[in-house]
């Protein structure tokens, strides 16, 4: 493919690392204990202020990544600006990898799994999950012969080719 091709008309690939930053909000604990956010999330220019609220003479920080998100976010926004990409390159026949860093207590687990009882906050490995095997599913038509095996695609597939998609997941 080149450079510039898509997977679908709707997602353009790229061999880029993309950098994605999402804040969370101050949890029940922190507000009861007066902590303010100190962070400013600007999501149109992709940047992040970070204030230094016990040296308000010091000057902001200020960050720019790929793409950001501020407390309001929601998971399947993250999911689909971000993860979405990923999963469509791999159902193309790309890899993909998608990195959670980031300091205990940031949000990293909520991002990743959600949920799982509540469907609007299921994370971006059960998101992922359900794109790829809805995907499988509808590449499975009737088994045009016997012994032929279908996996996941793009369109149609010759009876006789089979992807196969390796998923790890670690937590250190």
């Amino acid at each position: 493919m080149e450079w510039n091709q898509t997977v679908n008309e709707d997602i353009p690939l790229s061999d880029n690392i993309k950098v994605v930053v999402r804040c969370r909000p101050l949890d029940q604990k922190e507000k009861t204990m007066g902590l303010k956010e100190a962070v400013t999330v600007d999501e149109i220019r992709g940047t992040i202020t970070v204030n230094k609220l016990d040296m308000p003479q010091e000057p902001p920080k200020k960050f720019t990544f790929d793409t950001v998100f501020g407390p309001d976010s929601k998971q399947l926004e993250v999911y689909n600006l971000t993860a979405r990409p990923i999963v469509e390159s791999v159902l193309g026949g790309y890899n993909g990898t998608i990195f959670a860093y980031g300091q205990t207590g940031t949000g990293k687990t909520f991002t990743m799994e959600g949920v799982r009882a509540v469907p609007e906050l299921l994370g971006i490995i059960p998101n992922s999950f359900a794109h790829i095997f809805g995907h499988i599913a509808k590449a499975k038509g009737p088994s045009r012969a016997g012994n032929e095996r279908e996996g996941p695609s793009q369109g149609s597939v010759s009876p006789s080719r089979e992807k196969t998609i390796k998923i790890c997941f670690l937590v250190l």
